[in-house]
């Protein structure tokens, strides 16, 4: 392999030993690829191999040059202010010959320090963009732009089809937001590579700083937790002042939606009624723009309400017509509405009382009209309710008894008469029957007897007929 460091001294040589014979020489420049930053100056060595103490060379640019011969086959060149990145053709003349050669000029811009757009501060969850635009930057098929997150490198994106001048160029990268990114720095770097002819350079730009929080718990204040009915209850739900980022906030009732979404702080009033006693009122916070997935909202502690109202008696607690059955253990119905819990009592106004809510047996001495009251601390009530008792009375029932039992006997008696009666009846006529129809075959035997037997023999054979007036 031949060393780069003789390769001049080669080239030399042979063009001495071609010269006489006038065969073409070597041309080429030291160094092979310029590169000059915009408005620079550049030297350059122009070398041939030619040994022709009248041979000179130069070059042809839309720069301004200066060019100064050193020796024969060796010419130093001089770019000034360069602007233009068209290629520089170097040329020289030996022995009346002149050779040609194209030599690339990179004219390079340093990049702008580059502009990272400040990102906002973020709820975990959300998503966020990273924006960087780099300007002044040429070559920028030489660009290459990375964003970092801390020490990583979240993206790097070249411009390889891009043109040779200077541009502005943007990259953006997209992510979601984690509790973990809070407090990192984010910085975008522009780095200008042109090697291994030119210079590396890498500017970045400002660092900024991520700023990420959870959702914050939200407060609910109410002006009351134990409101009359009939009243408005008012309160506020809202999230710290110093929360990261802006939150949205909700309200409401049970599970029932009191007032929807809407900025923080967020004011409601609500009418209560006895319907809302034991009821809980909460409020919830999310990010007022929506996170990248869905999450649930950040629920408040709950606040219990006890609506106040005085003692009320009505026909769903209290029905004022009440049956019952003696004997049976049976309930005074009388329940009141109010709160606190009102104190109710039942009374005759003979003074007769029955505690209501109580089983207790009955009698037909506790039928009759209560009157019925409610109190507690906010009021009281009265309701009158009427107790029908249904009994049997047995001293009534006893006589009627009897007497049904006595005409039961006394049929049974007549019947079973009857039915004996109507037996011997029929068994008279059945006696009379059989003697009527043995009689009758006496008399046919008496008529048709055999011969030569009489009536003394018949009557022996017990076929004679009848003596008149016998039995």
């Amino acid at each position: 392999m031949t060393n780069p460091a003789l390769l001049p001294l080669l080239l030399s040589t042979l063009g001495a030993i071609a010269g006489p014979w006038g065969s073409s020489f070597e041309l080429w420049t030291e160094p092979e690829v310029l590169v000059v930053e915009h408005g620079g100056s550049l030297r350059l060595t122009l070398r041939a191999t030619c040994n022709d103490s009248a041979g000179s060379g130069g070059m042809e640019t839309a720069n301004r040059k200066k060019t100064r011969p050193v020796k024969p086959g060796e010419v130093e060149l001089e770019l000034l202010n360069v602007t233009e990145g068209k290629p520089v053709q170097v040329y020289y003349t030996c022995d009346g010959k002149r050779e040609k050669r194209d030599v690339q000029l990179i004219v390079y811009h340093v990049p702008e320090r580059p502009e990272l757009a400040e990102v906002p501060p973020l709820a975990a969850g959300q998503a966020w963009e990273l924006r960087c635009a780099v300007a002044g930057a040429a070559p920028v098929r030489n660009l290459t732009v990375r964003l970092r997150r801390g020490r990583r490198v979240l993206s790097a994106r070249s411009f390889g089809g891009a043109g040779a001048g200077p541009g502005r160029v943007q990259v953006s990268l997209g992510g979601t937001a984690a509790a973990q990114d809070d407090g990192q720095n984010v910085t975008c770097e522009a780095q200008l590579d042109l090697s291994p002819f030119g210079p590396n350079i890498s500017v970045t730009s400002e660092p900024r700083t991520l700023r990420v929080c959870d959702v914050p718990k939200p407060a609910l204040n109410v002006s009351s937790t134990t409101p009359a009915a009939g009243s408005a209850l008012a309160g506020r739900c809202s999230v710290p002042p110093d929360a990261c980022t802006d939150f949205q906030v909700r309200i409401l009732l049970g599970s029932r939606v009191l007032e929807g979404w809407g900025p923080s702080p967020r004011d409601f009033a609500v009418t209560v009624g006895e319907e809302h006693d034991g009821r809980e009122l909460s409020c919830e916070a999310e990010p007022a723009r929506p996170p990248a997935a869905p999450r649930p909202p950040r629920r408040s502690d709950p606040t219990r309400i006890a609506v106040h109202a005085p003692a009320r008696l009505d026909d769903g607690g209290c029905p004022g017509q009440q049956n019952w059955t003696e004997g049976r253990e049976e309930t005074l119905r009388c329940r009141a509405r109010g709160n606190p819990r009102p104190d109710v009592s039942c009374a005759r106004d003979d003074g007769r009382r029955f505690p209501p809510g109580i089983p207790r047996p009955v009698t037909r001495g506790d039928a009759g009209t209560y009157r019925c009251r409610a109190r507690n601390s906010l009021g009281e009530d009265e309701r009158s309710v009427t107790v029908h008792v249904h009994y049997q009375d047995h001293n009534v029932l006893v006589p009627v008894l009897l007497g049904v039992l006595g005409v039961l006997g006394v049929s049974g008696l007549a019947l079973g008469g009857h039915r004996i009666y109507h037996r011997q009846t029929k068994i008279g006529k059945y006696r009379l029957q059989e003697q009527q129809e043995r009689r009758r075959r006496q008399m046919e035997l008496g008529r048709a007897g055999p011969p030569g037997c009489s009536g003394e023999v018949a009557a022996l054979n017990g076929s004679a007929p009848d003596a008149p007036g016998a039995p």
